[in-house]
Parts: structure tokens; sequence; C-alpha cells
């Protein structure tokens, strides 16, 4: 076989070269990623179109159907979709959930690829259960400071596996468990106490607690914690907080009031303030205009 007809054979498609490109930027520069974010869709979702001048937007939209709306149009979706909203592309979604797990799971990035070979809708696609699962490991580590190593992994392998505009099916799903732990025995201990004791939303945990869960010093683990998560554990149990926070203020019609009870304060004006300081916006701004979408 001459040559040239072998290097045709073995070229990377448009979608895998940006694939990797995306990794690669991921890895060498995760404060690139913007936000990771997982939200449960429990009931009508709207999110009017927008624009995020200097990112790009990838969305899974698993489990609901409705409508997409990009470059001015609308386009029905149901079943499990994807879609990527290039920078200066504006975007947003009308969506009903079809099953208990509905959700949308989104990652917004600084990245000079362009990211034309990913498809900027596909829709009914076979269950894509892994990618969203590392969707959702990756949004559990994320923090305003960055994503640290663990989640920069997850987001590499989600890249990796997002469906592509020239491929029929989508990239495959893995026929086996997490394949991407990171780090030691107390590393893994750390992890582990934090992604569960941060559920608790409405009575945060202590330093203390955290470091009782892990099983070693306070201070070993926030030192341990400020070397796998890029940040403090006040911090990331702040960010875990806000997420809860954002997606009980995305019901239609909820009053402050309640979201403040639900997350544990003692009123609607201390938990104005707190949303305040943490989000850079009040909680009804954020419920006019949510950006997080």
């Amino acid at each position: 076989m001459p040559r040239s007809a072998v290097r045709r054979t073995t070229a990377l498609s448009d979608t895998e070269t940006n694939r990797r490109v995306l990794c690669a930027e991921v890895f060498a520069n995760p404060a690139c990623v913007e936000r990771v974010l997982v939200h449960d869709v429990t009931e009508p979702l709207t999110v009017d179109p927008h624009v995020h001048p200097d990112l790009l937007q990838l969305d899974l939209i698993d489990g609901c159907a409705g409508e997409i709306l990009q470059h001015g149009q609308r386009f029905a979706v149901a079943g499990v979709s994807v879609c990527a909203a290039a920078p200066g592309t504006a975007h947003g979604y009308t969506l009903r959930p079809e099953h208990r797990r509905a959700r949308v799971c989104l990652i917004r990035l600084k990245t000079a690829t362009d990211p034309q070979a990913l498809p900027a809708l596909r829709t009914g696609l076979p269950p894509l259960e892994h990618l969203a699962g590392l969707l959702a490991a990756a949004a559990e580590t994320w923090t305003p400071a960055g994503a640290p190593l663990i989640a920069a992994a997850k987001l590499a392998e989600a890249l990796c596996r997002w469906p592509g505009a020239d491929e029929s099916t989508g990239v495959s799903e893995a026929s086996h468990g997490d394949t991407t732990a990171l780090g030691d025995a107390v590393s893994d201990r750390v992890r582990r106490a934090v992604t569960r004791l941060a559920r608790r939303v409405d009575d945060p945990p202590s330093l203390d607690e955290l470091a009782a869960a892990a099983h070693i010093s306070p201070r070993h683990f926030a030192r341990r914690f400020a070397a796998d998560f890029n940040c403090t554990p006040h911090e990331y149990i702040t960010a875990r907080r806000l997420d809860a926070a954002r997606a009980v203020l995305l019901r239609p019609g909820v009053p402050v009031a309640r979201v403040a009870e639900e997350l544990g304060f003692a009123s609607s004006s201390a938990f104005s303030r707190w949303f305040s300081r943490a989000a850079g916006q009040t909680p009804r701004a954020f419920q006019k205009d949510p950006g997080v979408f």
C-alpha cells in the first residue's frame, strides 16, 4: 500500500483533533475551566437566549424534551442531547423532565480551539451514562478557584468521549467503572470525606468534622486538601452550598425565604447577604438572569 494511502487511513478526524487539543488545554491550564455544572431538572426549566463572549459551552441534556435555541432558531430535542455553543453564540433552552433522572450537565471553558468540528446539536442519542457520570464527578470537585487534578482528569475523559458530528452513534460508553482515580490512600479519604459531607448544605461541616471523617488531623487535612483541590475546605464547601442554592432558586416561583430555610440560614436576609457575597449578585437578580447556564 502506498505510504500516502497509509497516512490517509490513519489521519485523525476534525472532531478527534479538537478533542485532543481541548483535553491538553484542560490539563495544561485548569483555570480555563470557567464552570462545571450538573442541574437536576425536576420541573420545567427555561433559560432565555444569552451569549458568553469568550467561552465555549458544551451541554449534555439527559432525559428532557423541549427546545434548544441556537443561532436564532428553535430545535426540538428529546431523550439524550448534546450541543456546543461557540463563543459569541446565543443559546438557551426550554425543557421539561421526561424521567426522574433528568438533568443538564455543562462544561464552560476559555479556549482558542476552533469548536466547529463539535456538533452544534445532536439529539435522540443512546444513553451516555458514563459521560454524564464523569461530568457529575467533576462538578463535585470544581470550585471557582479552578479545576483540581482529579476534576481535570474527569473533564479530559469527558471531552474525549464527547459525541462528534462526524460519528454515527457517538463515542462508545465505558464498560467498566471509574478509571481516573488519582492520589494515595490519604488523598482518597480526603476526597471521600469532603464529597460526602459537602452534601449537608443546611449544616455545613467544620474542618474538624471533615478531618475526623478522613481520620487525620485538621492541620494535615487542610494541607492535603489544598494540594488536591487547589482551594481551602471553606471555599469548597461554599461552592457546593452555592450550587445547591442556585438549584433551588431556579425552581419556578420559589420565594427567597424558602431557599434560606432549605439551606439552614436563620433568615432570608442572612441568606441574601451570604449569596450576594458568594455569587456576586442578589438571589432575585440570579432568578431573573441565571448566568450559570
